[in-house]
């Protein structure tokens, strides 16, 4: 099984350094499976610019005032879009999240993930051990790092009884090993499958088409070298990236973006004074 290599996808803003944000590393053990635990404390009617990061998300929205909690599970993304976050005058509020990559929430799902692109279900269908486990502890558990340490531990437990899919893992392998830019028939020859079995596996284990994911993991590639190789340029990333032209390029970052890279990368790095503290934020 063809290893899955490092990949770090990122948000439209990951340099941001606000008490209102933060992310968790997942730890050793689950840093192939989870990209981050993450806490937000929306204020009220607070905005943010989600962009596809090529993940899906374990959401809990925690109302400590009036003491509910609310879960969901939002699948994997091909479409940028604004959130909103209305929260009661008076209320304390926060989000907890898990991060899976798209290749990877089905290893700790209980049901298929099959339609689950750009949608946001109640978690007990495919999630029921995990948010059963999570509801009754998060609302007790006082601090974010308290959260993640026990979700942390709950999806350890679960690694001896995963089940990897080696045409998926692989697949994924490949689409990131090749920065996205290879086709779906391309794909299907590296891991010694149809296209057609390809299609099936993807839909049913990740909710995506092979050919949308890999796109979006060349615009991800792509959105990770403009913010941080000095040496980006916009002609060399059309040949690393296999865009068909400097168009190609600007009209797909747009189309998943809603803006074009200058005014993405001015966005991203507003709050941040220097950006050599880049390496740093992005651990």
């Amino acid at each position: 099984m063809c290893p899955i290599p490092l990949y770090r996808p990122l948000t439209a803003v990951p340099f941001q350094r606000e008490s209102a944000y933060a992310e968790a590393p997942p730890g050793p053990l689950l840093c192939p499976y989870i990209r981050c635990f993450w806490f937000s404390t929306p204020g009220l009617g607070s905005t943010a610019l989600v962009i596809p990061d090529t993940c899906a998300d374990l959401i809990y929205r925690i109302d400590h005032t009036a003491h509910t909690l609310t879960g969901s599970f939002c699948g994997v993304s091909d479409e940028s879009f604004v959130s909103h976050q209305v929260v009661p005058a008076g209320h304390r509020v926060h989000l907890f999240g898990i991060r899976f990559y798209a290749w990877t929430a089905c290893l700790f799902a209980q049901d298929s993930l099959a339609g689950s692109r750009n949608r946001s279900v109640d978690p007990r269908a495919q999630f029921e051990w995990l948010d059963t486990a999570l509801r009754q502890h998060l609302l007790e558990l006082p601090t974010f790092s308290a959260q993640a340490a026990f979700a942390r531990g709950l999806l350890e437990t679960r690694l001896e009884r995963i089940s990897i899919n080696p045409i998926l893992q692989n697949a994924a392998g490949q689409m990131i090993l090749s920065h996205g830019s290879l086709s779906v028939t391309q794909l299907a020859g590296e891991v010694f499958v149809s296209t057609r079995q390809l299609e099936r596996v993807f839909q049913e284990y990740a909710g995506i088409s092979p050919k949308r994911l890999n796109n979006l993991i060349r615009y991800q590639m792509l959105w990770q070298d403009c913010l941080t190789r000095r040496d980006f340029d916009i002609a060399d990333a059309v040949m690393k990236f296999g865009y068909a032209d400097q168009a190609h390029l600007c009209h797909e970052f747009k189309r998943y973006h809603t803006m074009d890279l200058t005014s993405a990368k001015a966005l991203a790095t507003k709050a941040v004074g220097n950006l050599q503290e880049k390496s740093i934020l992005m651990g």
